[in-house]
């Protein structure tokens, strides 16, 4: 009697087991109100909107979105131009994106999207109006003889220089004055013809004790608006062609502007060295160039804890083809590499480093033969 009971127990646990399984297999994963449980689906990244943009025409600017995502991270960002006059656009794939403006005629306007991806694919747009003014500038005309630091033309701010490199070591000199603050140096260039041979346009800028401050090349295809940190004072640029120009006159217009992007600085030479690194404080712009062989940028950052973005843009797309790239590197302060990255200037890099507290540095380098070209770039950490 006692074992047909454990029997008959036994075939009822085999029986609930069974019933339980038929039930599962039925739909029976329902929720308390008898519907079934919905799959867990991704949230697009959400974006902050952007004011309308009021640019002035050749300036340079950065643009900055904010973005999150609920459920994951933010993966890539693109910003295009959808219409209007002509931008140039770079960190296009970072959340902040460097603006330069054409030379116009007449006032202009467009507009810029911006699309944010998630870490699961999912795509946020958003667009963002904007408006260009001319500046009408006044034209003047270098005057020759001006071969020399002591021969140059004087160059008001705002004014827009014509002139021609018209012989053989013709270099021009111009001097300006600096009240003290951020500049922009907009230089525009013919002699597409001779881009073939490697040989840029070079325009440097020295202080009145004729140290060279910043050098950067041009070319027609690029124009370049660089910004510079100066002081008060007197200070000299000039401009080169190193080319045969016994056959040819290259004409070239050059102007000086205050910057509307205060919070850019210059490097100060020399930095080629740990010991002599600029400081990159956070939310900066450093602006340099590699201008001679061996030349290998350095900048000291302080870090409070967290997750850093170093944004790097560069010059020298003529370059690429040699497959040699432009090398970033960050060290801590025992002189241990943390990270190292490559970037040239089709792809600007935007890199995320977890940092402790303490004092970082950051080494620019570009391993190319540097003998007759410079070679600008920019650099910016965030948080």
């Amino acid at each position: 009697m006692e074992a047909f009971k454990h029997i008959t127990l036994a075939i009822r646990i085999l029986l609930s087991f069974t019933l339980a399984m038929f039930i599962i297999s039925c739909g029976g994963g329902k929720s308390a109100d008898g519907g079934t449980n919905p799959p867990i689906s991704n949230v697009a990244p959400t974006v902050s909107a952007l004011s309308d943009l009021a640019f002035d025409e050749q300036a340079s600017y950065t643009v900055t979105v904010t973005a999150s995502d609920s459920d994951g991270s933010i993966a890539s960002y693109a910003w295009t131009q959808i219409s209007g006059d002509t931008l140039i656009l770079t960190n296009t794939n970072t959340a902040t994106v460097n603006i330069t403006t054409p030379d116009i005629t007449d006032d202009g306007n467009g507009e810029l999207q911006i699309a944010i991806t998630d870490n699961d694919g999912a795509i946020t747009t958003t667009t963002v109006n904007f408006t260009i003014a001319t500046q009408n500038n006044s034209v003047s005309t270098e005057i020759e003889p001006n071969n020399v630091k002591e021969q140059a033309n004087l160059l008001t701010v705002g004014e827009t220089i014509s002139g021609s490199i018209n012989s053989n070591g013709d270099v021009d000199w111009f001097s300006i004055y600096s009240d003290g603050g951020t500049y922009t140096v907009n230089t525009s260039v013919d002699g597409e013809y001779r881009e073939s041979s490697g040989m840029k346009w070079v325009i440097t800028v020295y202080d009145e004790n004729s140290n060279e401050i910043f050098a950067f090349n041009v070319d027609q295809e690029h124009p370049v608006p660089v910004d510079i940190e100066l002081a008060n004072g007197i200070y000299y640029i000039s401009v080169n062609h190193p080319f045969d120009h016994s056959s040819n006159n290259d004409p070239y217009f050059l102007t000086v502007t205050e910057s509307t992007n205060n919070s850019v600085s210059t490097e100060i030479e020399s930095n080629n060295a740990k010991e002599q690194a600029n400081l990159l404080t956070v939310g900066e712009t450093m602006s340099g160039s590699i201008n001679s062989n061996g030349d290998v940028d350095w900048f000291s950052i302080y870090s409070d804890g967290g997750t850093y973005t170093v944004n790097t843009s560069v010059d020298g797309k003529y370059r690429e083809s040699s497959g040699i790239k432009w090398v970033i590197t960050v060290y801590d302060e025992n002189s241990n590499e943390i990270f190292a990255f490559n970037v040239d200037q089709e792809k600007a890099i935007s890199v995320g480093v977890e940092l402790a507290n303490g004092t970082y540095y950051i080494s620019v380098n570009h391993p190319f033969d540097h003998s007759s070209n410079n070679d600008p770039y920019s650099i910016t950490v965030t948080i």
